[in-house]
């Protein structure tokens, strides 16, 4: 923003990655909410949408969209508040992810398994697997049941990945990030993703994989200091609960 405001007519900034939408149009949209040209981040996507495509469809994976969103809350909570905090040491880093309910999953039988992975912690660029339920997923049936869980108790970190496989096959994803979670009083956490907020589900607009009223629930809390230092150490983390699917 300094170089660009340096020089209003003559300074000029290219952003792109490869179709010069999804990844171009999240950063074009931050940068237009950090200069407040937008008052909205539903604003900014809109722009940029109109500006780039023809039909107006910019930014489209619900991923892409939420961290626009992710950092309107933050410019208007630490940034623009003029509150210093250090984010790097925020009581939100960790989290204790415990569960995750795939609701009215798939429309044939199957046997779904999540993996969870976070960036590593050396290059900040590799993406590091730290769950996966391969091991113990189960058949489901959708005439027994309209939901599947998932036990994950597990630590997660700042941004983190959720994929859902089934038959060895991606299906669909969402990125998260611990900050942003609300927490209740109890410093506990539910958050439900609804289909046109999941990526790859998101696409199956006829209804043939996914059900239409489709969503992902996801429970947990704040981590305990005991668990981060265990965590930090790769030790194991001790819960009330084990890995399973039901």
């Amino acid at each position: 923003t300094q170089f660009l405001n340096e020089n209003i007519d003559k300074n000029v900034i290219s952003i792109h990655c490869k179709a010069g939408k999804g990844r171009t149009g999240t950063l074009i949209s931050i940068l237009l909410l950090y200069l407040r040209k937008v008052k909205s981040a539903e604003e900014a996507l809109e722009l940029f949408g109109v500006s780039r495509t023809k039909n107006g469809k910019g930014v489209t994976i619900p991923s892409q969209k939420r961290y626009v969103h992710y950092s309107l809350t933050w410019m208007q909570q630490y940034h623009w508040s003029g509150h210093s905090i250090d984010l790097s040491n925020h009581h939100q880093n960790y989290l204790l992810f415990n569960s995750l309910v795939l609701n009215k999953p798939l429309k044939m039988n199957s046997s779904p398994y999540i993996k969870i992975f976070i960036y590593d912690h050396e290059d900040h660029i590799t993406l590091k697997e730290i769950f996966s339920s391969q091991a113990n997923k189960k058949k489901w049936s959708r005439k027994a049941n309209t939901s599947y869980t998932i036990d994950i108790n597990t630590l997660v970190e700042n941004d983190f990945k959720v994929v859902i496989y089934d038959n060895h096959k991606k299906i669909c994803w969402f990125w998260l990030h611990t900050l942003f979670l609300s927490l209740k009083e109890d410093n506990s956490f539910t958050l439900s993703l609804q289909k046109d907020e999941i990526d790859g589900a998101i696409k199956d607009t006829k209804h043939k994989q996914f059900d239409q009223d489709f969503t992902i629930t996801i429970h947990g809390t704040v981590a305990t200091n005991e668990m981060i230092e265990k965590y930090k150490k790769n030790e194991p983390i001790r819960t009330n609960t084990s890995n399973n699917s039901s």
